[in-house]
């Protein structure tokens, strides 16, 4: 499929959670995949990674990746949203003003359900979020997510097995860390249980995260504009708890419509076809599947 005259690829990586060979694999009439042991018995994975990305003279592009820990991913991507009990999408702006490094994080969250073969996306509450920062150490939107994550631990804690997610176009080369909770998320601190990561380009993609985090972005350099033109005041900001020497705020909030929209689940398109690579023979095997779109020649082999 070409996104802006550019060829998307669409992989998946899919780690088995246990020994034993694969002996064969379902292709679903959308594209879906599942993966049957020597004794037909169906092999649940221990993740499922996929990812979309397009082809630069130097490296690849990421439009989306999302790491499933909770079952199979989905071609479409939607399955795993939809799976979470919520989704944050949040984007962040920095810029120097004042003599301060201030930084807007806009996020809203929002449901996920497929409902009648398509999946429909709604405001969970009223209004989107506004955080304010001042003189952020490192990466301002990895504060923000570990803020929002902290603030939402007893949502998280009912939630049980669905989880929240996080969609945030920062950072992805550390993400399997972060979720993995090896490695802090910001300042020493790991990502709280119960949450995800799905990556999300601000700038290319036209997947639903994609689409989502772009308003994100919009809004948060709308604010970040104003901020910058109107005097400066310390009127409702705080200590942060979570950085030493950063102040916050939380501005009012923005109306939000309930209803967001939708997209069809059928992904990929008629006439695509998929190559499947099998490597591995024991725990930590995994199956590589590397679609390509229309618009591209088919795989041969």
């Amino acid at each position: 499929m070409k996104d802006d005259g550019k060829q998307r690829h669409l992989t998946r990586k899919i780690t088995l959670s246990e020994a034993g060979i694969a002996k064969r694999l379902r292709v679903t009439a959308e594209g879906d995949v599942i993966i049957f042991g020597s004794d037909d018995r169906v092999i649940e994975p221990a993740t499922d990674t996929r990812t979309v990305f397009y082809e630069r003279p130097n490296k690849i592009k990421h439009q989306t990746e999302t790491i499933s820990k909770n079952g199979y991913g989905s071609m479409s991507g939607l399955l795993e949203l939809a799976r979470h009990d919520c989704v944050f999408v949040l984007d962040t702006n920095t810029r120097s003003m004042h003599g301060r490094r201030v930084s807007i994080t806009f996020f809203l969250a929002v449901k996920v359900s497929i409902e009648g073969g398509k999946a429909v996306c709604r405001a969970l509450e009223s209004h989107a979020h506004v955080f304010e920062f001042h003189d952020v150490h490192g990466n301002p939107e990895l504060l923000a997510l570990h803020f929002i994550a902290q603030a939402n631990m007893e949502a998280a804690q009912r939630a049980g097995s669905s989880g929240i997610a996080l969609i945030t176009d920062s950072e992805l080369g550390k993400h399997k860390a972060f979720v993995a909770r090896t490695d802090p998320i910001y300042e020493g601190h790991l990502l709280p249980e119960g949450f995800n990561l799905i990556y999300a380009s601000a700038d290319t993609g036209k997947e639903l995260p994609n689409l989502l985090i772009r308003q994100c972005d919009k809004q948060a350099a709308i604010l970040l504009e104003k901020t910058a033109n109107d005097p400066m005041t310390d009127e409702g900001f705080l200590d942060c708890p979570y950085a030493p020497g950063v102040r916050y705020r939380y501005r009012k909030p923005p109306i939000l419509d309930s209803y967001i929209g939708e997209v069809p689940t059928m992904y990929p398109e008629p006439g695509s076809c998929m190559k499947v690579v099998f490597r591995g023979d024991g725990p930590g095997e995994h199956m590589e599947f590397d679609l390509k779109l229309p618009g591209d020649q088919p795989t041969r082999g």
